[in-house]
């Protein structure tokens, strides 16, 4: 079965946004092993560079299946816009997104004074590569740790409400 008939778009969404989450902290390792090889050398350098362009492949195979679902319930609905992303998991993501924002923001301000002296060997790549680790890495970070502890509230919600039915 493609879609589950008893999920709400709410649901659906969440999942997505979980989904994503996973694919982000794999490119976070994806980008991190980049900037990486920049620093070491010999054959742990080889090792990043032929470990960083899989992890980067996998996170498209882990969110792509979802991508084409909510396209196409999209299409079904005929709904370019709605309530479905306003679920917890979205504002969540939202709040995540913003500490990543933040994170990735400190990092370059801390980073720029030693981009010409102590790191000046280093190319751009390098560079580019960390602010971009430290942005996805602290977005999926936050993710996780946000949802672990809003999920066992939720759950727990859930489970007493669940027992109470007749």
């Amino acid at each position: 079965m493609f879609f589950n008939k008893d999920e709400t778009t709410a649901q659906f969404v969440d999942r997505f946004l979980r989904r994503i989450a996973l694919a982000v902290s794999i490119m976070a390792l994806s980008y991190g092993s980049g900037a990486l090889s920049h620093i070491v050398g010999g054959g742990v350098r080889d090792i990043l560079l032929v470990v960083k362009d899989p992890l980067g492949l996998l996170a498209a195979i882990i969110v792509l299946p979802m991508f084409i679902r909510m396209m196409i319930k999209v299409i079904r609905s005929g709904k370019t816009s709605g309530n479905g992303s306003s679920g917890y998991i979205a504002e969540i993501y939202g709040r995540s997104a913003g500490n990543g924002f933040a994170a990735g923001f400190i990092f370059l301000v801390f980073l720029e004074p030693f981009s010409g002296k102590a790191l000046s060997q280093l190319p751009p790549e390098f560079f580019v590569q960390a602010a971009i680790a430290v942005l996805l890495g602290t977005l999926a970070i936050s993710f996780f740790v946000l949802n672990r502890d809003g999920d066992d509230e939720m759950d727990d919600e859930f489970e007493d409400e669940e027992g109470a039915a007749p």
